[in-house]
């Protein structure tokens, strides 16, 4: 997990690991619509 900082500030008070998971998740969503585009 090199990519930590995604720029949220959420990672650093990641409440549990089923919001991160669930983060981690949007953001992979975004990246692989961006590489659609």
């Amino acid at each position: 997990m090199a990519k930590r900082s995604t720029g949220v500030g959420n990672n650093k008070t990641s409440r549990s690991d089923k919001t991160k998971k669930r983060i981690e998740a949007k953001y992979k969503m975004l990246d692989a619509r961006k590489k659609k585009k």
